[in-house]
């Protein structure tokens, strides 16, 4: 697949969150706690967070601040495909991890995602299940009751699970547990009990992005760093040997280098599934897997599902305007998954347009106010109950701005199909963006088209999913939303 616009904007995007972690910092108080940590976070996965500096929370608009300092745990997403990759697993058949935590409704949170007693015991099964079955063909070329050979292939897995190369130290400790693992039993056995080991550690469930100081008191990251930031952003998962590689040769740190890798790693179909995965957590169609619909089958929500990841695919030479003119609005994921049990739910798909791709927080309802639907009146449409409902004036300055955007999708039902009639009666799907009228769900979509706030919305929210909190956002111009890749350069904005 070759490097497409939208690819091109991912690429872009993360150079940015690179730049971003880059920028320059006093050293912080916390510095040599949060160095100390990186060191020794071996000793017990269960009690590791993320590790931060004094730097606080980053603001959207505030460029000129860096990103955290910290040690920022896989989510499960990113944890699956690492598997898949490397062992070529499904985790499925090896066990189950309680959900991720949703902020904001963002499920990779780096805040949010800390290693309890219960996902450490998790971890722990999955790390048994996968490591006494999984084919270590790739790394045991050699016989492993030979010392050179034990050492050269904890050393090879060292590199690939933990992302960099191990220390003398950290070498020196995995032979010795693999030596004493393997007296009652196989070199090959006590092998794999090591690997079990590798695999709960914290410098495989946790990306470091701590950066080395420089003498200007900017932390910058090193190219191990640099490659797993690429490697979880671009791909979604761990670094090949192809980006180690390249890492290992200092190459990320130059302009050519990293622009090659960029590349290589845009044409490889692991970064348009990575875009599908971004335009899923913008949408939040992870609500497609809970939400109670008539008639709505487990079989239905994964082929919409599908269905919408197939249609981001094919769009990848586009942008979020070739997204909105193929159809997106009218998907039966997008208003599944915003909607009511039964019926169109305008209100709810108003705030989805509103929120999701304006990028306009709306405020929670006053309290003591009655949210719940009105029963349903035969002889009345859907919209005219809600606008009934929207002339107390302690509702309507939040339901002025919702309403005459989901009343576009008026002909669709809970489950994105289109209904002729609302209870038999003629249905009205006429409404307004902030004053400009349009008609029906098509309507919108030109609206939309021509709003310049979704394609900021869409810039802002993929910088939040990739750093994992909030983060500086770029301009809609210095994300080179339509640039093609060969005209990218990074730099340290």
């Amino acid at each position: 697949m070759k490097p497409t616009r939208t690819l091109a904007l991912l690429g872009s995007l993360v150079l940015g969150v690179v730049a971003c972690a880059e920028r320059g910092a006093p050293k912080p108080a916390s510095q040599d706690a949060a160095q100390d940590t990186a060191t020794d976070m071996s000793d017990d996965v269960a009690d590791t967070g993320s590790e931060e500096g004094d730097e606080g929370e980053v603001d959207d608009d505030d460029c000129e601040a860096p990103s955290p300092r910290r040690l920022r745990r896989l989510s499960h997403l990113e944890y699956r495909h690492s598997l898949q990759d490397l062992f070529d697993v499904d985790i499925d058949d090896h066990g189950s991890l309680a959900s991720d935590p949703s902020v904001d409704g963002f499920d990779n949170d780096a805040e949010a995602l800390v290693v309890g007693t219960l996902l450490a015991d998790q971890y722990r099964n999955l790390a048994e299940s996968v490591a006494l079955s999984a084919d270590l063909s790739p790394w045991t070329t050699c016989d492993l009751s030979a010392d050179s050979c034990r050492l050269d292939t904890i050393d090879a897995l060292g590199r690939s699970l933990w992302r960099r190369p191990l220390s003398a130290a950290e070498l020196s400790t995995l032979d010795e547990l693999a030596v004493a693992l393997a007296l009652d039993e196989t070199a090959e056995a006590g092998l794999r009990w090591t690997l079990v080991a590798m695999l709960q550690s914290p410098h495989f469930l946790y990306r470091a992005e701590l950066g080395v100081e420089d003498a200007s008191g900017t932390y910058l990251l090193d190219d191990w760093e640099r490659a797993t930031v690429l490697s979880y952003q671009l791909w979604g998962t761990t670094p090949d040997e192809a980006l180690l590689d390249a890492a290992d040769s200092g190459a990320l740190s130059t302009e050519a280098g990293l622009q090659a890798e960029l590349e290589r790693m845009l044409e490889d179909p692991r970064a348009a599934e990575q875009l599908a995965d971004l335009v899923e957590a913008w949408l939040h169609l992870d609500l497609l897997d809970t939400v109670s619909r008539v008639d709505l089958t487990d079989t239905e929500r994964a082929q919409m599902r599908a269905e919408l990841r197939s249609q981001v695919i094919d769009q990848m030479d586009g942008t979020t305007d070739s997204l909105l003119a193929d159809g997106l609005m009218l998907s039966p994921a997008l208003l599944t998954a915003h909607g009511v049990p039964e019926g169109s739910g305008p209100v709810q798909r108003g705030v989805m347009v509103r929120e999701l791709l304006l990028c306009e927080h709306l405020p929670p309802p006053p309290s003591g106010i009655d949210t719940s639907a009105p029963e349903v009146d035969p002889t009345q449409t859907t919209r005219e109950q809600v606008n009934q409902h929207a002339e107390d004036p302690t509702c309507a300055g939040c339901h002025d701005r919702i309403d005459p955007l989901g009343f576009a999708f008026e002909h669709y039902d809970q489950l994105g199909q289109w209904r002729d009639t609302d209870r038999g009666l003629t249905i009205d799907d006429s409404g307004n963006l902030d004053g400009l009228t349009f008609s029906g769900a098509d309507g919108l979509t030109e609206a939309l088209r021509s709003d310049p706030r979704v394609a900021t919305c869409f810039v802002q929210t993929a910088r939040r999913w990739l750093s994992g909190a909030p983060a500086c956002a770029d301009e809609v111009a210095e994300a080179a939303l339509t640039a093609p890749l060969t005209e990218l350069s990074w730099e340290r904005r």
